[in-house]
């Protein structure tokens, strides 16, 4: 018994120690999680340019976790579906698409603005994955809503051609840094619009110009195009006359 009574002693010492190192091993690594997490807001608000937030956005999401196939879609309230402006697999960039938002798992995250995490697509019920654009299907993935208050303007989610690569620790990261990659991106929306309705004055300013310095109908449609073009991307231009 005497024997019995010392061991137990010894356990609860070794119990209460084991838990102290354990807390404390936790406490460094979330210290060390949230100091990564401040380094990485600064990189991606280092630009005002969207597709340079993005490649940024995802260079950090590579350095937080596993990250086989990541994408990013913007989204206008109400739309039947969204744009995605980034999406990168096996590090190979692929085009810009439009995505369905009333079906799916992005549709889910954009409408109940809540993130997710699907351990094992093997095993999903809930929801409809699609395939990568190489014919392969993630066997994990998280994927969170980039929110600005209470206003969903995208989502973005990382996937895994692992089974069981994120945890809820991933997804709570992930969560954290969508909230930064929202105001970073919408940063540069905002400063993209300003240089783009800039740009619409001078060619209003020079529009002006010319039309009250030109004397020939030829010469002046032809710089009417030349202005119009630089802000406007179109196939066709014409300039139709009416003679009444």
């Amino acid at each position: 018994s005497l024997d019995t009574s010392t061991l137990e002693t010894l356990a609860g010492q070794f119990a209460g120690a084991i838990a102290s190192l354990q807390g404390q091993a936790v406490t460094r690594q979330h210290a060390a999680s949230l100091q990564t997490l401040q380094r990485l807001n600064r990189e991606i608000t280092a630009s005002l340019d969207v597709e340079k937030v993005c490649q940024a956005i995802y260079r950090g999401v590579r350095e937080l976790m596993d990250c086989d196939a990541f994408f990013i879609v913007l989204y206008d309230e109400g739309a039947s579906d969204a744009q995605m402006v980034f999406c990168v697999e096996q590090g190979i960039a692929l085009p810009q698409t439009r995505v369905p938002t009333g079906d799916g798992l992005t549709g889910y995250v954009l409408s109940s603005q809540a993130p997710v995490i699907v351990p094992d697509v093997a095993q999903e019920t809930r929801f409809r994955i699609r395939h990568g654009e190489g014919g392969r299907t993630p066997q994990s993935l998280l994927c969170v809503p980039m929110k600005i208050g209470d206003r969903v303007i995208g989502a973005l989610s990382a996937q895994s051609y692992r089974a069981r690569a994120y945890g809820d620790a991933d997804l709570q990261i992930l969560n954290t840094f969508a909230g930064q990659a929202a105001i970073a991106i919408n940063n540069a929306q905002l400063f993209s619009e300003s240089q783009r309705k800039m740009a619409q004055l001078s060619v209003l300013n020079e529009v002006g110009r010319i039309v009250s310095s030109s004397i020939e109908i030829d010469r002046l449609l032809e710089l009417l195009y030349d202005q119009v073009r630089r802000v406007l991307k179109a196939d066709s231009y014409y300039v139709a006359l009416a003679d009444w």
